[in-house]
């Protein structure tokens, strides 16, 4: 049998590598360029990190908020966050609130920042009950997720974006 629910363990030990994938991919990019366009359409590398910043900080400030039992598997949509953000051939619009503004960005304050919201994050997933509904905030045509959700889509959203920011470095190269 394929197991498809990771252990608090395993799921704490993805999402740490994932984050810090991401932070790393974002630390090798070169402080002149995470500013600049790399192609048509695209947001800078500093924009991506605003997005993920905003993004997980966001999942991490309503798992720390108000739950309530979970009457469905807490997982049910953990398969389908894998594959909707693991899905390089769509391309997905962001809701207003996690688009970055159009501004220059200081490398050091963005790293800052994606090494504070890392924390925050792991340390809800790791202390928090992950079976339990969040009910601070519903997602358009997914509803509440429980915390076990949210820290799924922390992960593979992020997984997303460091092969975002690999396409945007080989564009700056």
């Amino acid at each position: 049998m394929i197991q498809t629910t990771l252990t608090k363990g395993e799921m704490l030990h993805e999402l740490q590598d994932i984050l810090n994938s991401f932070i790393h991919e974002f630390e090798t990019i070169d402080k002149k360029e995470v500013n600049k366009v790399p192609f048509a359409g695209s947001w800078t590398a500093a924009q991506v990190a605003e997005h993920v910043n905003l993004s997980a900080s966001g999942f991490a400030d309503m798992m720390q908020g108000p739950t309530e039992d979970t009457n469905r598997p807490a997982d049910a949509m953990v398969g389908q966050l894998r594959s909707m953000f693991g899905n390089m051939e769509i391309k997905m619009q962001s809701p207003d609130f996690v688009v970055p503004e159009d501004k220059q960005y200081d490398k050091g304050e963005k790293l800052k920042q994606l090494e504070d919201t890392k924390d925050q994050l792991f340390n809800a997933a790791a202390t928090l009950d992950l079976d339990k509904t969040c009910t601070a905030f519903a997602l358009p045509q997914m509803g509440y997720l429980t915390r076990r959700e949210c820290v799924a889509f922390a992960a593979y959203h992020t997984k997303r974006h460091i092969h975002q920011l690999k396409k945007i470095k080989a564009a700056l190269a």
